[in-house]
């Protein structure tokens, strides 16, 4: 009987540790944007991971589930003057910044979310009036690095801030250490005080130098969208963000 009892009580152990103490197996499955975490259920605004396809890792990003029916990827986030954005090329090819305040998402991981699907942006600006606009592009995705990450399609504008992003279709990106401005006789990366897809240096300048109250005083480095407000006017914020189109 004892040992009728002992075999009892090693096998509800041995249960117990197989099937109770055993790890869980957590899943690996990542969804490839912001726009599949909302389809997926989830409508709250926040900080997801996701993984686009081919992508080798996953990583994080903020989705904003409240603009325009929501599933956007944040690419590019201005709101105070906390980063600077004089960066080189590496580093905006990985990106940088903080999720949280301002950062740039990162050029590889942009043309990965962009390479398969064809996707819209929006930019959302605001003024130190707190007047909001926005630019739409119906059509929006950049090549790889060994092209410049140009932008390679980019098309369908319409909104109340204007078109200031338009007109450098098909132009590579510019830092100040790699220059691929249309100006051979000057950087514009180094005069704008970031990195962007620049082409004369007279475009819009989102990732542009951040002066409080919009008193720029026509700098070409402000953080400027000239057609909602000229003279290199100095937003108090800009939001660039991506979807799938549908």
């Amino acid at each position: 009987m004892c040992n009728s009892l002992l075999v009892l009580k090693y096998l509800v152990i041995a249960f117990a540790y197989f099937h109770l103490a055993s790890p869980k197996v957590v899943s690996t499955e990542y969804l490839k944007n912001c726009n599949e975490v909302l389809k997926n259920g989830t409508t709250e605004s926040g900080f997801y991971y996701i993984q686009p396809q081919d992508y080798p890792d996953p990583f994080l990003v903020y989705c904003n589930m409240d603009s325009s029916g929501g599933g956007w990827t944040t690419i590019l986030n201005r709101v105070d003057g906390s980063q600077p954005f004089n960066q080189d090329w590496k580093t905006y090819k990985f990106g940088f910044g903080n999720l949280a305040g301002e950062f740039w998402l990162g050029l590889e991981k942009i043309h990965y979310l962009t390479k398969y699907e064809i996707h819209e942006l929006l930019f959302e600006l605001v003024d130190w009036d707190d007047v909001e606009a926005d630019a739409h592009y119906d059509y929006f995705s950049i090549g790889n690095e060994d092209e410049g990450y140009d932008l390679k399609l980019l098309a369908g504008f319409s909104g109340a801030a204007g078109d200031c992003f338009s007109d450098l279709a098909g132009m590579k990106f510019s830092t100040e250490d790699v220059d691929n401005d249309a100006v051979s006789t000057s950087d514009c990366a180094y005069y704008a005080n970031g990195g962007w897809w620049f082409k004369d240096c007279k475009s819009g300048n989102p990732t542009g130098s951040y002066y409080h109250g919009g008193n720029s005083s026509g700098s070409e480095s402000a953080l400027y969208w000239d057609t909602f407000h000229p003279d290199h006017y100095s937003l108090k914020e800009l939001r660039m963000m991506i979807r799938p189109k549908e």
